[in-house]
């Protein structure tokens, strides 16, 4: 497996609301030039562990 980039990651995160004791919004990965919508801070933290390495993750 190839080693990953080190350089830092930018994001643009937008809340749109906070439902049921989490939030919901969207979120752009700027130098990556995607963005996607996210239910929960879960799936938030695995999109952005998809940009760091950490996790796969769905970005449209």
């Amino acid at each position: 497996m190839a080693e990953k980039d080190k350089s830092i990651a930018t994001f643009t995160l937008n809340i749109k609301q906070n439902q049921n004791a989490t939030m919901q919004g969207q979120i752009e990965w700027l130098e990556g030039g995607k963005r996607t919508n996210f239910r929960s801070e879960w799936e938030f933290l695995q999109l952005m562990g998809e940009v760091i390495g950490d996790e796969p993750a769905e970005w449209n």
